[in-house]
């Protein structure tokens, strides 16, 4: 029996980009779930190459022409490089390091693939407590208390000069400190005379972070469990109230949107299922 031949698909040029495309995608999932640490390279490759689009090769066309795929990667990766685990620090470390020296000499850093790597290392540090096991259908990897120390040393590390910095680098050195130890629901007694702690407090002093990406002190020392609601400043209670209500607001005109989309599952908007409904309503007035 010969088999069958797909070669049609590839005719059009447009095909071929679709499925270079989700072939990209279906890859590097296979490379987390085998847990392939000779990837960790072309992995981290394709993290650079957001950031540097105008030094992309022709080889790299195909796979970085959809304009998702930037999108697909900052989602995707860091649950890949942290399904690989600790072997994935040391080259992390070292992209990171060279980003942060690179961002000294501009005004204006391109920071999308920082932010994913530091979305890597959170995944390492955490065991990718973010996703569900079914996220990629494999088991997680339990949570290494040793990456999580390595992982918290390299961002004291890297807020220490934090006067060098840029604000917004600064501010998402602290969140990712702050969605680590949320993600480990960490002691507040164990974080009070943290040595990184005292950095941040000061960078926050000296108005060296973006308040916008990480909030202020005060909203951070709560996230922490550090200061309760009572002990917050007044004018910082009254923003807290109004951000929850907010929230609330959202989460209301969310679910009622999910209700009318479900409502239109059920009559079958513009499908055959709406057209037999419609016949029959004329049946009964006949």
């Amino acid at each position: 029996m010969q088999s069958r031949s797909w070669e049609w698909e590839l005719d059009d040029p447009e095909e071929e980009e679709y499925v270079a495309f989700w072939a990209s995608i279906h890859a590097w999932r296979a490379l987390g779930q085998l847990r392939a640490e000779a990837a960790i390279p072309e992995l981290l490759r394709l993290i650079v190459l957001c950031t540097a689009r105008s030094a992309i090769e022709e080889s790299d066309q195909i796979i970085l022409s959809n304009d998702w795929i930037q999108d697909w990667i900052g989602e995707e990766l860091p649950l890949v490089l942290g399904l690989i685990g600790p072997p994935a620090l040391p080259p992390l470390q070292e992209l990171i390091t060279q980003q942060l020296q690179e961002f000294r000499n501009t005004t204006s850093p391109d920071i999308y693939g920082f932010t994913t790597a530091l979305d890597a290392l959170q995944e390492i540090a955490t065991g990718c407590r973010r996703f569900p096991n079914t996220k990629l259908g494999v088991p997680l990897p339990p949570a290494d208390p040793a990456a999580a120390s390595k992982v918290l040393e390299l961002l004291h590390a890297w807020l220490q000069p934090y006067a060098e910095q840029d604000s917004e680098i600064n501010a998402w050195l602290i969140a990712a400190f702050l969605e680590i130890q949320k993600r480990l629901s960490t002691e507040p007694a164990l974080l009070v005379d943290a040595p990184i702690l005292k950095v941040i407090e000061k960078a926050f002093a000296d108005e060296c972070v973006d308040h916008q990406i990480c909030g202020d002190w005060e909203d951070l020392q709560l996230e922490l469990g550090l200061l309760t609601f009572e002990q917050l400043s007044a004018e910082k209670q009254a923003q807290v109230k109004q951000q929850e209500k907010r929230e609330r607001l959202f989460r209301k005109e969310w679910a009622a949107r999910k209700r009318t989309m479900k409502q239109v599952e059920k009559i079958g908007f513009g499908s055959s299922t709406q057209s037999s409904q419609k016949k029959k309503k004329t049946k009964k007035r006949r």
